[in-house]
């Protein structure tokens, strides 16, 4: 469905074709709401805040719902500074990154015998109040086997372990989708307009998701009920 599908059947859906009894929308404010729910629909598809409780890849349908936004990066890690923690290297997240799905990273170290090995190995996250403790721990601590990673504002901080050097950091994520816009029916136009890109096969989701948040606007609460629940039955 190309934008002027969406706004053609969102006003289907709400009852705006050939009827006067809710009040009117302008594209713009239908584009918000299209919008809006785009970002819910990831959201709830990513962490299971959904009515069946599922995580973005419990099932296949979940991961299919976002596939068009999954997304690879091999990033070349910043330099190391005094604010970084010890064997710690920042890496600047893509200008699209959104969430996280997999993380890796390719390390240069010499094993025993002098030889030079750069396997890559995975990325295991950790919380601040718990570095600390595993940075002490030897059966827990980044070594030739893992890396460990903080999180920091725009970026996160990968830590290695002694006399092991960071060279790549390979990230699978879910980049920010695009912000839909029907520009060229604004009061003022604006052009280009732009597409959703997320699956066709949950556009019809995503406009059922924005009627019901406008009904909720003008206080339909009838209606509500009936959407939410025709909602969940597709989720």
């Amino acid at each position: 469905m190309v934008i002027s599908d969406f706004h053609k059947e969102f006003k289907v859906r709400f009852d705006k074709t050939d009827s006067l009894n809710f009040p009117d929308f302008l594209p713009e404010e239908i584009d918000t709401f299209l919008n809006i729910e785009i970002e819910r629909f990831i959201n709830q598809r990513m962490y299971g805040t959904n009515p069946k409780g599922e995580g973005v890849e419990e099932t296949q349908k979940r991961f299919d719902d976002i596939l068009t936004l999954v997304t690879n990066a091999n990033i070349t890690p910043n330099p190391a500074t005094v604010n970084n923690k010890k064997n710690g290297n920042s890496i600047t997240l893509p200008s699209d990154y959104w969430h996280s799905l997999q993380e890796e990273a390719k390390i240069s170290y010499a094993d025993c015998n002098g030889n030079i090995q750069t396997p890559t190995v995975p990325v295991y996250p950790v919380m601040h109040d718990e570095y600390n403790k595993i940075i002490r721990d030897p059966f827990n601590k980044p070594d030739e086997t893992s890396v460990i990673r903080l999180g920091l504002s725009g970026t996160i901080e990968a830590i290695t372990g002694n006399g092991i050097a960071l060279t790549n950091y390979i990230i699978r994520y879910v980049r920010k989708p695009a912000q839909v816009r029907y520009g060229s029916t604004y009061a003022v136009p604006i052009s280009p307009d732009v597409q959703c890109d997320l699956p066709e096969s949950v556009h019809k989701e995503i406009i059922q998701g924005a009627v019901l948040m406008a009904l909720k606007n003008v206080e339909q609460n009838s209606r509500v009920q009936t959407e939410t629940v025709q909602l969940a039955t597709q989720e």
